[in-house]
């Protein structure tokens, strides 16, 4: 499911992404450029391309996840960082805020929260599930 305000896009649950980018439900007049964006963008993923973050509206999200989610979304493509060194870099939370923030990212795939890991090599958790996590690391060339 996607949802979108005119401001950007407000949710993304990934059960249905794929689906979406092959059949989208018919958009809200006001936010459909934003969906668009987001269908452009899924399918790029799908792909392996980059293409631009459509617009996100996280304006109902507390302060320390959006800086969270604005710090995960610096991580590049096919990389990965830890929950400390995220913690570390905001300079206040911990790795478990960092990966409390993360289990209620509401805009998976957009906020590339897949990309964050455990410090002893595991894969950590993940909304969708730890096997979607590894398909999407794996996706992007990375071993988890």
């Amino acid at each position: 499911m996607l949802r979108a305000t005119p401001r950007g896009l407000r949710e993304a649950r990934f059960e249905t992404c794929a689906r979406m980018a092959d059949h989208p439900p018919p958009p809200e007049r006001e936010s459909e450029t934003v969906l668009k964006e987001a269908l452009l963008f899924l399918r790029a993923y799908a792909e392996g391309r980059p293409h631009p973050l459509p617009p996100l509206d996280l304006t109902d999200i507390p302060p320390f996840h959006r800086e969270v989610y604005r710090a995960v979304l610096s991580i590049p493509w096919g990389e990965i960082r830890t929950y400390k060194e995220l913690a570390r870099r905001l300079g206040r939370g911990s790795p478990r805020t960092v990966g409390r923030a993360l289990g209620r990212n509401p805009l998976l795939l957009f906020i590339p929260c897949h990309r964050v890991v455990g410090s002893r090599g595991e894969t950590g958790g993940y909304l969708a599930g730890k096997e979607v996590k590894e398909k999407l690391l794996r996706h992007e060339g990375v071993r988890p």
